[in-house]
């Protein structure tokens, strides 16, 4: 439904959503993002037939047209597949932040130049990267995490010392306030490292820094009601992967189903869903999952309080860092704070049938009547 929900060519993740939701930003900078071969977003749309107009505003969706946006996931983590549970209730999507650092040095020959009068590039991005996990573990909380999953080193050759160093970085927590402190410190470091190494701090941008968001407290009980109908189990989860619904929130009420994954792999070869899981996700034998899920939404519309139920399936609460609001809880706006979690040790999974199959995602619209 949506284009590069990865951030793929132009480095910009679920480029598609964002602008659907009406990024007034990105419709801007997609003007002159340009990708390795120095080609902008709009030449490239151009190229390929789909750019009739230059203002990509024009495909802004308008906000309460929809009753609600669901999107079906595998859940990219071993909790559901560990505790034998076939569907995950999301709660919360957390608030991601990307960031692209350059440090820029002197180089030279590796073995004609000491030590004491180097400026290497490549050691200061070393040093900023460590620095990114200290100030992560620093923050105290689970939720908290970073990533530094691209570093280049020019001119990339064995006897030479890095003269340019190119790093980006990922961090995100479902409080957006903790994880923009950490991308506070993650500047403070860099431009420390610069200095005591000597080397230039030649970018640092921070290209999204986007809020996390909370799937809607109806379709949440609605999605759990719609389990126990077709006698499903289920639990509550945040999702720390985001997705194209973190933007879809911004226009319609929102909601995530999890389905288990291969011991939890995502985001290499091994992913996998088996087709009963997918199937899950969907229906059981004659019932089918959307149908009462509307039917659901429904009575929620009209009712306030527990939504139907009365089938087999139980509801198990997310044994995880958060919960998902309830509807008689008070909140702040974000989920509440629980313990860390403790699983059981899993059995041993038999290998998947095939490993190269990819789970199924689906996204779908329901108008407003």
């Amino acid at each position: 439904m949506f284009t590069s929900e990865e951030p793929t060519r132009f480095g910009i993740s679920c480029l598609g959503s964002r602008l659907l939701a009406g990024s007034q930003e990105l419709a801007h900078a997609l003007h002159e993002v340009v990708d390795e071969q120095n080609i902008s977003f709009v030449e490239a749309a151009r190229t390929a037939g789909y750019a009739s107009q230059e203002d990509l505003s024009s495909v802004f969706l308008k906000k309460q047209n929809y009753f609600s946006f669901i999107e079906l996931h595998i859940e990219q983590g071993p909790i559901l597949e560990q505790e034998g549970i076939p569907i995950g209730v999301v709660t919360a999507i957390a608030a991601p932040a990307s960031i692209q650092v350059e440090f820029e040095g002197n180089g030279g020959h590796a073995g004609a130049v000491l030590m004491s009068a180097r400026n290497d590039a490549g050691l200061a991005a070393a040093e900023l990267s460590l620095a990114v996990e200290k100030h992560v573990l620093d923050s105290g909380s689970i939720d908290t995490v970073g990533t530094v999953g691209v570093m280049n080193l020019h001119p990339g050759a064995i006897n030479s010392i890095p003269s340019k160093a190119h790093i980006e970085i990922d961090a995100r927590d479902i409080d957006e306030e903790r994880r923009n402190v950490v991308v506070n410190k993650i500047y403070q470091s860099a431009v420390q490292i610069a200095e005591k190494r000597g080397v230039r701090l030649s970018k640092f941008k921070i290209v999204n820094q986007d809020p996390p968001a909370l799937s809607s407290s109806m379709i949440i009980k609605t999605m759990e009601d719609a389990a126990k109908q077709l006698n499903f189990d289920s639990m509550r989860m945040i999702s720390r992967a985001y997705h194209d619904s973190l933007f879809m929130a911004r226009i319609s009420p929102m909601g995530m189903i999890f389905i288990p994954c291969y011991r939890g792999y995502s985001h290499k070869p091994e992913e996998f869903a088996s087709p009963e899981n997918i199937a899950k996700g969907v229906k059981r034998g004659s019932g089918d999952f959307q149908t009462a899920f509307m039917a659901g939404t429904k009575r929620a519309s009209s009712t306030v309080g527990n939504v139907g139920g009365g089938g087999r399936g139980r509801s198990k609460q997310a044994e995880q860092t958060h919960e998902g609001p309830r509807e008689d809880e008070e909140t702040d706006g974000r989920p509440s704070r629980n313990s860390p979690p403790h699983f059981r040790s899993p059995q041993p999974p038999s290998p998947p049938r095939s490993v190269s199959s990819r789970a199924a995602i689906f996204s779908s619209f329901h108008p407003k009547p």
